[in-house]
């Protein structure tokens, strides 16, 4: 069964006009034509399906032609997962990230179907550009890209976002399976980063053949709060003290903000380049916000049946669940106005927008 699990869920005409509404009349202009021809299917290797992946984007200003093309439109979490994209899912994507859709002339088909498919791995090279041989089973190859995918899906990251790495597995995992199987995997319904043992079930031709425990360790790109500077112990933490870094991690860690750290005492001497904890500081202070400003958050624009999704968006004021705040479209730099609904959830007010850069 296909999954159709995409940032964009539009009913067609109606949500031009609420998204012209949403991001209010000022828009991006363009230095020169700009031609958007949609193909009549596509093939992706990667969970994020962008303009770029789905149409041909041609135009004078290349810049411009390479902001189009690397708008998000669906996600397909797992191969073999399709979703179909029209060209009112194109405009208002379009429309969502703050651009004239009248700039642009939409060509080719009206509508694509798009599949993510297993990615192939790049033949590593030796120093005279000759192929070389791995040494690694190309089932485990297609093992990890299974596990990848499958954990990717469960934690909501990237495919890139995950790093599997086999343990102890030569000569022992996939021993006498034949090249055209397929696996399938057995995870539990929560897993964590670190030392994990998985089962795998080897299918050929829809029949079971075997199932073989495999052990992985793998490791979750996070974003941790990293000390800038010497925090010696018992001093006051400032916004300065601290920056937020993406890093593999073998553990989860719980995503925090600078902002909550400020203001509180170090418990013990903080190198420069340490992570940073709760655990690491004072008390916290009471009456946190539920969003911070400069959180990262989703905008999520519904009305009805009629839902657009932009997954990384800035929040430019704090706020508690229910009140209102500014966010800041990253992409575009494009502000608007919404409620927060959780603590990572905003949900754009249709019918309001504030000016900001870029609008």
């Amino acid at each position: 069964m296909t999954g159709r699990t995409g940032f964009v869920r539009v009913a067609a005409v109606a949500v031009l006009a609420l998204l012209a509404a949403c991001v209010g009349p000022s828009r991006a202009a363009w230095a020169g034509s700009i031609e958007i021809a949609l193909r009549n299917q596509a093939d992706v290797a990667t969970a994020i399906v962008r303009i770029g992946d789905v149409a041909e984007v041609h135009s004078d200003d290349r810049a411009a032609a390479e902001r189009l093309r690397q708008l998000d439109l669906t996600e397909l979490r797992e191969p073999g997962d399709e979703d179909t994209i029209t060209l009112a899912h194109v405009r208002a994507r379009m429309l969502l990230d703050g651009i004239a859709t009248s700039s642009v002339r939409m060509t080719g088909a009206r509508q694509t179907t798009v599949r993510r498919v297993r990615a192939t791995p790049a033949p590593t090279t030796d120093a005279s550009g000759h192929a070389q041989v791995s040494g690694q089973s190309p089932l485990l190859d297609l093992l990890r890209e299974e596990i990848t995918a499958r954990l990717s899906a469960q934690w909501l990251a990237n495919f890139d976002d995950v790093e599997v790495r086999f343990v102890g597995v030569e000569g022992r995992v996939a021993r006498n399976i034949p090249d055209d199987a397929i696996p399938e995997l057995e995870l539990p319904q929560r897993v964590d980063p670190g030392r994990l043992a998985l089962r795998v079930r080897w299918l050929v031709n829809e029949q079971l053949l075997r199932t073989e425990p495999v052990s992985v360790e793998v490791r979750l790109r996070q974003p941790v709060v990293l000390a800038t500077a010497a925090i010696p112990r018992g001093q006051v933490v400032q916004a300065s003290h601290l920056i937020v870094e993406e890093r593999l991690l073998g553990s989860r860690v719980e995503p925090v903000s600078p902002e909550e750290f400020v203001g509180r005492s170090a418990r013990r001497t903080i190198s420069p380049g340490d992570v940073v904890g709760s655990r690491d500081l004072g008390i916290a202070k009471q009456n946190q916000p539920d969003v911070k400003s400069r959180d990262v958050v989703r905008v999520v624009a519904r009305k009805g049946g009629v839902t657009v999704v932009l997954q990384a968006a800035e929040a430019l004021q704090a706020g508690r669940i229910g009140e209102t705040i500014r966010v800041r479209n990253l992409q575009s730099n494009r502000v608007l106005m919404g409620q927060i609904v959780s603590a990572r959830e905003v949900e754009v007010v249709l019918d309001r927008t504030a000016g900001g850069p870029g609008g």
